[in-house]
């Protein structure tokens, strides 16, 4: 898994060249060199990242790893892309709670009963 894959500009955003010069930045090779392999010893997005230095260290430290990058073209999409009758049923109220139309509390006692009735399948 690429930790990578939720970065995003928000589309309402109003610092559009400065979000984007973050995302440009935070996938940039020294910038997942430092975080990836130094800080999270997690994978990478970029392949370069494999051929450092610190890399070889977090492979010293976890030998599991080793070899994580060659699973790139096996890998598929996460199976929780589609929609489950949780997500659609219960969207238009959490869009009242980011629109600040109600409360967390009262989205969630709206969303109790939506949720069981899907959870039972009825």
């Amino acid at each position: 898994m690429s930790f990578t894959n939720m970065y995003s500009m928000a589309g309402a955003g109003t610092k559009k060249d400065a979000a984007w010069e973050w995302v440009s930045w935070v996938n940039s090779e020294p910038a997942q060199e430092k975080y990836f392999a130094q800080v999270q010893k997690r994978p990478s997005a970029r392949m370069a990242v494999y051929q450092s230095a610190a890399w070889a260290a977090v492979v010293k430290e976890q030998p599991a790893v080793d070899g994580v990058e060659t699973l790139v073209p096996e890998t598929q999409g996460f199976p929780w892309i589609a929609f489950t009758q949780v997500q659609t049923d219960t969207g238009p109220i959490w869009t009242k709670v980011q629109k600040g139309q109600i409360s967390v509390s009262d989205a969630l006692a709206q969303m109790e009963p939506i949720i069981n009735k899907d959870i039972a399948g009825q």
